[in-house]
């Protein structure tokens, strides 16, 4: 059989769904979660199954493929989700749901606690083909279509899995996945296999980290202490009490919050959704919708001294006056690329042309006055001489359009900070 694996177009989308609704007719875990009592789906449960997949079909950011035989009759697709979904879908999807929300919660709220946290990925949420055809590689064509797309970018990949996985076996294992969480287990039959798949082409930071692998601590001791980490993004555990804070009370409740959990300093995730929580910053941002913040914070108190993970030279020490700026930042040359330290006191910044050793003291973290207005963190973050280049030094948050240069010129900095 001749494959030709395509984009889905808007007029697709009706068909699409409701095949993928009748390719999983009969499957064990949809039966749970839709509560059938019968083995075949009624024309009422597909129903509903196709609304229910529309709506990823037509969500903002999602991307789905479709697969054609030489006759161009559609025999497979595939529906793919950003971890950064436009939130809406949420309540497009409770809006569908119905009756069966306390079943569709449980999987919901399951997969967040499973999904990765702090790097860019994008989720598999359907992947069908036709039943008579299964076994001729058309699963295989849909997925290599995708990750041929993702893996330049460095964006990794997560699935949950409804039929049992063992590592290296089926497609999944012949690209690659592996089990990343425990098994999400609802009944004895509703079972759930976490899997996740890194990026194959490695960015330039990933090249670097594999030669260097052992970076100097960015916060020095303090990286031995009990952390906590806190997504600030939109779907966040945290997000609905933060999301209408002042930065003084979301400075509060951030520290109140470490208290409690025991721990000295949080971690954010890179790629977060923020909308919100840009407010108050500089109109031309929320104009261009750029609110996916690039780049990891590091939630500790004011004057925690800084350090450079690496040996490099200081390439700029600069200061933004704008509302939510950096304040204070400083860029280090490591090798062919830079890292950036945002929100910083003004006290003992060093110099442009400084060169600075590994574990040596760039600075300490500012206060309101001097952090661009902002809760107490270090805004730390990678760039490429393109995107210097380019004048994106100031540049932490992204829109949706421009991930794609995102993911090129400031790849995740998690590599690092997970070596702390």
């Amino acid at each position: 059989m001749k494959l030709h694996v395509r984009d889905l177009r808007k007029e697709d989308i009706p068909k699409v769904a409701r095949f993928i609704a009748n390719g999983y007719d009969g499957d064990i875990f949809f039966k749970w979660v839709i509560n059938s009592e019968t083995e075949k789906f009624s024309v009422e449960n597909l129903d509903f199954i196709t609304r229910y997949y529309e709506v990823y079909l037509s969500a903002n950011g999602s991307v789905s493929h479709v697969a054609e035989d030489e006759h161009g009759q559609l025999v497979g697709a595939t529906v793919w989700l950003p971890h950064d979904v436009d939130p809406k879908i949420h309540d497009d999807i409770n809006e569908v749901v119905g009756d069966n929300a306390p079943n569709f919660q449980a999987v919901a709220d399951a997969s967040h606690d499973s999904e990765p946290k702090g790097i860019p990925f994008y989720q598999l949420v359907a992947v069908v083909s036709d039943r008579e055809k299964r076994g001729q590689g058309i699963g295989e064509a849909l997925l290599g279509k995708m990750l041929n797309i993702l893996d330049p970018q460095g964006i990794h990949t997560y699935l949950e899995a409804s039929t049992p996985y063992v590592t290296g076996k089926g497609v999944y294992g012949k690209f690659g996945y592996k089990q990343c969480n425990e098994l999400l287990v609802f009944t004895e039959t509703a079972v759930l296999w976490p899997l996740f798949r890194p990026a194959k082409n490695q960015n330039w930071l990933d090249e670097f980290m594999a030669k260097n692998p052992k970076p100097a601590s960015i916060i020095g001791d303090l990286a031995k202490t009990k952390s906590m980490t806190i997504d600030m993004g939109e779907g966040g555990e945290y997000y609905s009490q933060i999301k209408d804070l002042n930065q003084q009370q979301l400075n509060d409740f951030l520290f109140e919050l470490l208290n409690k959990n025991d721990a000295k300093w949080g971690i954010t995730g890179d790629r977060e959704y923020r909308k919100a929580l840009y407010a108050h910053a500089d109109d031309d941002w929320v104009e261009k919708a750029m609110t996916i913040h690039c780049g990891v914070d590091l939630i500790v108190p004011k004057n925690t001294a800084v350090f450079a993970p690496y040996d490099g030279e200081i390439s700029h020490v600069l200061y933004e006056d704008c509302a939510g700026g950096y304040g204070n930042i400083v860029a280090l040359k490591v090798s062919d690329f830079y890292l950036l330290f945002g929100h910083l006191a003004t006290e003992n910044l060093p110099n442009v042309g400084d060169k600075i050793k590994a574990g040596e003291q760039i600075g300490f973290v500012g206060d309101f006055d001097q952090n661009g207005d902002w809760f107490w963190h270090l805004h730390f973050q990678a760039m490429s001489q393109e995107g210097i280049d380019k004048g994106l030094i100031y540049e932490a948050l992204f829109s949706k359009d421009e991930m794609a240069l995102a993911s090129r010129v400031s790849p995740s900095v998690m590599p690092i900070i997970n070596k702390l």
